[in-house]
């Protein structure tokens, strides 16, 4: 923490200088060296900001020249036989430096939330609470009740439904651990070594090696022998770094330091070597599952995905997308058409990278959308696709082994095979689209311009551009599709 500045100021009434003649509250901004990693990749200093619990004239305060921004001489000459005013504001003063030592002594440089709860406590707005009565679990649950209370009511507190389930997960994990341990756990004693120990534990009784006598859950934990992945335990870990903020912004004292960069495990992404081939896709193109609702629905998905690379949310998104058609033509220099290019499209937008691209329609997905009366089929949830494709490969038997590498909590790096009917989720239409065009040796870069596009633009004059260079690519896209020998790849 850098040695604090104070700025104070008046939060005005009136945005009318010569109107600003009734009282004022006197705030204070508080800057101390805090900032934090914006979206643009710069960083932006954050101050703590506090009320002064006190009113004054703004002509008592400052000239309106400036603003009536503060004026240490107007302000002592209206306040030489009242001292109140000056003496809170010298008494946060006071606090802040007491304050500042001790987080210097720390190392440390607390978020202005976090410094404003200390201060509250410390001018005596505020009780701190007593930590030793507050364990993290009736904490986190009381906190899930909030989230279920007024989820999505408003922006401030918006938490989406994953996020509230992940929470609730959480709360088992610790339910568990607890039973097993004979031991409730309290933020007071809640340092790093108990952090670790607790995610140690919690991989031992997913692997069965320690046993939960309680029935915590409504149905049967599956035993893994490997235990978590880090991905899955990264996102409680992460669950669990949010529900200590929250407690210690409340004042409740918790000797882990939220902003340590190594409480979770590092990032690694999972692999199969998976991708439905064209003869695969052939099989099920022809099976007829019309007998079965989501059966159908799923190889649906898997087709339109394996030909257009959309991951799942780009699916969901396509379905209110309209067909558009494109007819093109190029003339020799005596006007002679030389060359045609005429096909059907769609916007695929793709929120993860905030990309979009006119995806050309291929035969496969355009009978799709004809039995569809000429639009995209609704799609269900990820999971139930996911389930249902697991079951539509094995009934169509598609075991072919393959490999999947997992990096796991405990041990590591993890391989092993599985029949593909195990393995196929909704995410393998992507390698599918691109495995399959450099199979059938389209050139990679036009590929991956369906696929990887260029970021939206926000200026209105370069989205006319873009949107133009992005037809240009689709149509490249288009000409090597009618260069290859494909009954899938087509139109």
């Amino acid at each position: 923490m850098k040695p604090p500045k104070f700025r104070f100021y008046l939060e005005p009434k009136n945005k009318d200088q010569k109107k600003r003649t009734a009282e004022e509250l006197i705030m204070v901004s508080i800057s101390y060296g805090y900032s934090k990693m914006q979206s643009s990749g710069k960083r932006r200093s954050l101050p703590c900001r506090l009320s002064v619990e006190a009113k004054i004239q703004p002509s008592k305060f400052g000239d309106i020249k400036t603003g009536y921004k503060f004026d240490p001489n107007i302000f002592k000459k209206h306040t030489r036989t009242n001292r109140t005013i000056e003496n809170k504001m010298n008494r946060i003063k006071d606090e802040v430096w007491k304050l500042e030592s001790k987080y210097v002594a720390e190392n440390k440089t607390p978020s202005p939330a976090e410094l404003k709860e200390e201060l509250l406590i410390r001018l005596n707005r505020k009780d701190r609470v007593d930590d030793s009565a507050v364990s993290i679990l009736k904490f986190l649950q009381a906190d899930i009740e909030k989230y279920e209370n007024g989820a999505g009511k408003n922006a401030v507190d918006k938490i989406t439904t994953n996020t509230i389930k992940t929470y609730k997960t959480l709360k088992t994990l610790i339910e568990e651990y607890e039973s097993v341990m004979s031991k409730e756990i309290f933020f007071k004693d809640f340092d790093v070594d108990y952090y670790w120990k607790f995610w140690d534990v919690t991989d031992e009784i997913l692997r069965g090696e320690k046993v939960v006598e309680d029935s915590i859950r409504d149905k049967k934990q599956t035993k893994k022998k490997y235990g978590y992945s880090v991905n899955s335990i990264r996102k409680y870990q992460d669950a669990l770094i949010k529900t200590i903020r929250r407690a210690k912004q409340s004042g409740i004292v918790c000797p882990i330091d939220v902003n340590l960069t190594d409480l979770k495990t590092p990032s690694v992404p999972s692999s199969k070597d998976i991708f439905v081939n064209q003869r695969e896709l052939r099989k099920l193109i022809d099976t007829d599952v019309s007998y079965d609702t989501l059966l159908q629905m799923a190889k649906e998905f898997i087709i339109i995905s394996s030909l257009t690379g959309m991951r799942y949310q780009s699916m969901v998104d396509s379905s209110s997308q309209p067909i558009e058609y494109c007819e093109d033509k190029e003339f020799d220099e005596n006007g002679k058409v030389i060359k045609k290019c005429n096909f059907k499209y769609f916007l695929s937008t793709q929120q993860k990278t905030n990309t979009e691209v006119y995806m050309p329609i291929l035969k496969p997905v355009e009978d799709i959308i004809n039995r569809h009366g000429g639009v995209f089929p609704k799609w269900s949830v990820n999971g139930t696709i996911n389930r249902k494709l697991k079951e539509l490969f094995k009934l169509l038997e598609f075991d072919d082994e393959c490999i999947e590498k997992n990096v796991t909590y405990h041990f590591g790096e993890i391989k092993t095979k599985k029949p593909k009917y195990k393995l196929i989720s909704a995410h393998d239409g992507r390698k599918s689209f691109l495995t399959n065009l450099d199979i059938l040796r389209v050139d990679p870069d036009i590929a991956d311009n369906m696929t990887h596009p260029d970021k939206k633009p926000n200026n209105a004059m370069r989205k006319v551009y873009v949107k133009t260079e992005s037809m240009i690519k689709t149509k490249r896209f288009v000409d090597e599709i009618n260069r290859i020998n494909s009954d899938i790849y087509t139109f």
